[in-house]
């Protein structure tokens, strides 16, 4: 996976960085439907609280965080509604 040689003129990533990164491509591969990004946002707002050391995020708190209203952070979250790709709602 490290093995690899970086292209030409790249400069090599630091090992957080480049674990992120792959991490992030192996979270890609799996998912395969608007249910599997569901389950992954409910995780990633369980890590969340687990790393403040808190209560998740409300989906009223989430909403003032982005500027989407609490109904569709909601919608996104039970796997009925694909988030849109720039990250905005309109």
């Amino acid at each position: 996976m490290y093995d690899q040689p970086a292209p030409p003129g790249a400069r090599r990533a630091s090992h957080q960085t480049s674990d992120a990164y792959h991490s992030a491509l192996s979270v890609d591969r799996e998912l395969q439907t608007v249910q599997d990004l569901a389950l992954l946002l409910r995780k990633l707002r369980q890590r969340h609280a687990r790393q403040q050391g808190g209560n998740l995020l409300t989906y009223r708190q989430l909403a003032a965080k982005t500027g989407w209203s609490h109904g569709i952070i909601g919608e996104y979250f039970a796997g009925n509604v694909l988030p849109p790709p720039s990250g905005s709602t309109s």
